[in-house]
């Protein structure tokens, strides 16, 4: 038997009951979502150079006690406690004996301090008082006047060694303040008498002082040169004489009467050549003609004129 159903039209008054969309939870939580969302565009924008998160900053005392917790950059888990504990405190030592730690090592002694003492005086210890060694003489080598010297207390040593002359010129000081040899007094004793030839070896002297302060670097050729010169220049001062007295043949004559020959500025060139260690040779000695003086230098004859005052080597012009 055939059953007829009625058809329910859409166009009932009274309509279907549903949601808008989904179910009715996530009509709720759209809901939510939708009105969080409103909040969001509803709050006050930022500045454009701000930034949206702000850190907070550390507070600069604590970040320097963090640092200093660190020793010399090492790492952060060793403690000042840590490194001291490896630094000893040694106490306790004196000159002799070493200093001990708490922890037990061992450290060193500081040693003596001595100071003071003297040649023959031992010296102190400034931190003990212990006694040390005086510090003995410093001896100097003797010279021609003086004994071996110390140099810290002067107490001396021996006798001074004395001068060794030739030619009235040390061969270890340079005096020129001494005695003629025996020999090359006799060049010019003569008729003199020893006050006499004293005079005259004192204005030699003197010469040969003049040599030394103007040719201290000369060579031997220039010193006999400028020798020759001076005397020639002591012989011009006075006059001429041949005769008639004891002084005109002899240094004496030159250099204190005034009064000489050739002969005599020959004997008085000698005499300074003598003082300054020299080996010479009369020419023409006790003859009626020109005298000179000739000597050989660096293996060379060498002759010097005394009264004109000229010098060279090779021959004399009037040879």
């Amino acid at each position: 038997m055939l059953m007829i159903v009625p058809l329910v039209l859409s166009s009932c008054k009274e309509p279907f009951n549903r949601p808008a969309t989904g179910t009715a939870e996530n009509s709720s939580a759209e809901s939510s979502a939708a009105e969080t969302k409103t909040a969001e565009n509803t709050t006050t924008p930022e500045p454009e150079n701000s930034t949206a998160t702000t850190e907070k900053p550390e507070d600069p005392a604590a970040t320097t006690e963090k640092q200093d917790s660190k020793p010399d950059g090492n790492d952060d888990s060793k403690t000042d406690a840590d490194t001291n504990a490896h630094v000893h405190n040694f106490v306790g030592a004196t000159c002799t004996q070493a200093g001990k730690c708490e922890c037990g090592a061992v450290g060193t002694a500081l040693g003596h301090n001595f100071t003071g003492g003297s040649c023959t005086a031992a010296t102190t210890c400034t931190r003990c008082g212990a006694q040390g060694k005086a510090l003995g003489h410093n001896y100097a080598a003797a010279t021609c006047t003086a004994p071996s010297t110390c140099t810290r207390c002067k107490a001396t040593n021996g006798s001074a060694l004395g001068h060794n002359y030739s030619g009235g010129k040390c061969t270890r000081c340079g005096d020129t303040n001494g005695p003629l040899t025996p020999e090359e007094a006799k060049l010019f004793k003569n008729k003199l008498s020893d006050a006499e030839n004293a005079e005259a070896l004192k204005a030699a002297r003197e010469i040969v002082k003049k040599i030394d302060a103007a040719l201290p670097n000369g060579t031997v050729a220039e010193w006999v040169a400028m020798a020759a010169q001076l005397v020639s220049d002591e012989y011009y001062k006075g006059k001429h004489v041949e005769g008639g007295n004891n002084h005109y043949s002899e240094a004496y004559g030159v250099f204190i009467k005034r009064e000489s020959s050739c002969a005599g500025c020959c004997r008085a060139l000698g005499l300074v050549l003598s003082c300054m260690g020299y080996q010479w040779t009369h020419v023409n000695e006790n003859q009626w003609t020109h005298q000179w003086i000739e000597m050989t230098i660096d293996g060379e004859k060498f002759w010097a004129d005394g009264q004109v005052g000229w010098s060279g080597f090779g021959s004399h012009p009037l040879a």
